[in-house]
This record gives structure tokens, sequence and C-alpha cells, in this order.
């Protein structure tokens, strides 16, 4: 084996090893252990099942299932760099991913069966409740763009909130993890509000109308003040409005990202703090601690709601910011 193809391997061993620690030192750090030297430090979160299940012997096991060939020109050798795989691995990789396709799996199968039984004639509680919930979000949605374009987006704005709601919720079901406390997540949510706004605009508007509300929409009286208005226009408000609408989608992620996430290791900190106490008292492992997190469940619960509204509603005003101004657009 030549000294690249040994760097190679070496790498890789290293990376499949700071893959496994951290998860490793996240149930320790839960657990009131402490982490050897050398771990990857995590924010101390609950662990969720998957977590668990990753600290097993079975899944930090390593396969190679082929290898891959890549030619140095360098060195003008052909160098072999193994595939390694563990179920560590891919747990650590598509865990968030996992726990969305569940809520959305659950939900669908959920709302689906109860649906079935809807009768307008006798409507049963769970429909009823539905209903309702519908029914308040749509005064809220009308409320803001109008009835019309209200009952237009409607399906967007609401599929966002639900979605959001549930993905917060989800982080406080025991073995379960909040899909927003990943960055991932937040971010394609906040590129998908985004995408809609901007092709919103582009259809209600027109490309040429589009871009003269993105230059402010210069006016002035005679030849003189009209270059004047529209080279502020063009040279500074336009890119100063294309940056603004560029940061949005960050900043609607990184604020929901941020919240879930330290309402997260909020709870991750004090059921250790729980745990540290039973170790007091001469054990070692304790499975079980003082419930000292139980308290922040409540905050969490309606940060989590906030949060989700927060998100629809910023949403909603971006809606409103691109569509046409007039009286028409609000009846």
């Amino acid at each position: 084996m030549t000294e690249t193809t040994t760097s190679l391997v070496i790498g890789a061993e290293i990376d499949g090893a700071i893959g496994r620690k951290a998860a490793v030192v996240a149930s320790a750090e839960v657990a009131g252990h402490a982490a050897d030297k050398g771990h990857e430090s995590r924010p101390p979160e609950i662990p969720s099942a998957l977590d668990w299940l990753a600290t097993a012997r079975f899944a930090q096991r390593e396969y190679y299932p082929f290898d891959l060939t890549a030619f140095n020109p360098k060195t003008g050798r052909t160098v072999t760099i193994p595939v390694r795989f563990s179920i560590a691995d891919a747990i650590h990789t598509y865990q968030n991913q996992f726990f969305t396709l569940l809520l959305v799996a659950l939900t669908a199968a959920i709302l689906g069966r109860r649906l079935k039984r809807a009768s307008l004639r006798q409507p049963g509680r769970f429909q009823a409740l539905v209903e309702l919930f519908i029914e308040g979000f749509r005064n809220l949605v009308c409320g803001v763009l109008g009835e019309k374009n209200g009952r237009r987006y409607l399906p967007y704005l609401g599929s966002l909130f639900l979605f959001i709601l549930l993905s917060n919720l989800m982080g406080l079901v025991p073995f379960f993890r909040s899909p927003t406390s990943v960055y991932q997540t937040t971010f394609a949510l906040g590129v998908c509000t985004f995408l809609y706004v901007q092709f919103t605009a582009l259809r209600r508007q027109g490309p040429l109308r589009y871009i003269y509300h993105m230059a402010g929409e210069p006016r002035g009286e005679g030849v003189f003040m009209k270059i004047f208005m529209w080279g502020i226009g063009v040279f500074l408000l336009l890119p100063l409005h294309v940056l603004g609408e560029l940061i949005k989608p960050i900043s609607l992620s990184l604020r929901l990202f941020g919240n879930i996430l330290g309402e997260d290791i909020l709870l991750g900190v004090f059921a250790m703090l729980g745990l540290s106490l039973v170790g007091l008292f001469g054990l070692k492992e304790p499975l079980v601690g003082f419930p000292l997190q139980v308290p922040f469940f409540f905050l969490a619960l309606l940060t989590s709601v906030v949060q989700a509204l927060v998100f629809a509603l910023l949403s909603m005003v971006y809606f409103l910011m691109v569509l046409p101004h007039d009286e028409e657009a609000y009846r």
C-alpha cells in the first residue's frame, strides 16, 4: 500500500471514529458520565431512541462493501480507497430525515383515517376540533392577506404551520427528536417560503413591475430628478432589496432553529442535572433521575406554538409585501 493510500485510509478512519464518538458523548453527557479525552463534545440534549441504538456494538460495526479506485496525478499511481459503512454513521447522517418522514406518515395516517368518518350531519369531536382549528387559522390568514388572497395561500400556510408545530412538539415525546432542531430542516422550510414568495411576486406583478418595485418605484418631477431617483433606485435600493430578500429565508430558519435547539438543550441540561443528583446517593450509572426538566416542558409547549405561529405570520407578511397594493387585492 502506498503512502498516499495509507494517509487516505487513516483519514477515513479518523472521520468515522469522530462520528461514532459523537453518539457516545451525547449519551454519556445525559447519563451524567464524564466524556473521555479526545471525544467530540455535543450539546447536552436528551438522546432519541436512534441515538441509543447508535451506541450498540452491532451499530458501530464497520462494513466494507466495496473499494473505490482513483488516479493520483501527482504520483502517477492508482489509489484504492475502501468504502466504509456502519449503522451508527447512517443514524447520525439520516436521523433527522427519518423523524421528518415519520412525522408526515403518522399525521397523514391519523388524519386520513379520522376524516374518512367525517360527516356534515353528525360531526364528531375530532372533526369539530379540526374545523375549529382550520376556521381560526383561516380568519388569521384572511385578516392579514384579505379574503381572496387568504383563501389562495391558506393551504400552504396552514400546512407550514401544522408541520412546524408538530415538529416542535415531537422533540418533547420520549425517544423522539424534533426535526426543527436541525438547521437543514428549518433552512429548507425558509427556502420553500422564499421560492413561493418570489414566484408569487413574478406572477402577480410581472418581471418589469417586480424589478421596478425592488428599485423603490423611483419617481420625480423633471428630467434631472428622474435620472437622480432612478440612479439611487438601481444602484442603491435594488441591491439592498435583493440582499434583503436573500436574507429572509436565513433569518426565518435561524430563528426557528435557535429557539427549538435551545429548548432541547435546556431540557437536556436539567435531565443531566437530575441524573447527577441521583448519582450523589451512590448510584454509579442511574437510569432515572430527579425529573427537574418537567417544569420546562410547559415552557417548551408554549414556545413551540409561538415559534410555529411566528414562522407562519412572517411568511404571510412576505406574501403581503409582494402582492399588488390595490383595493381589489384585499377583497
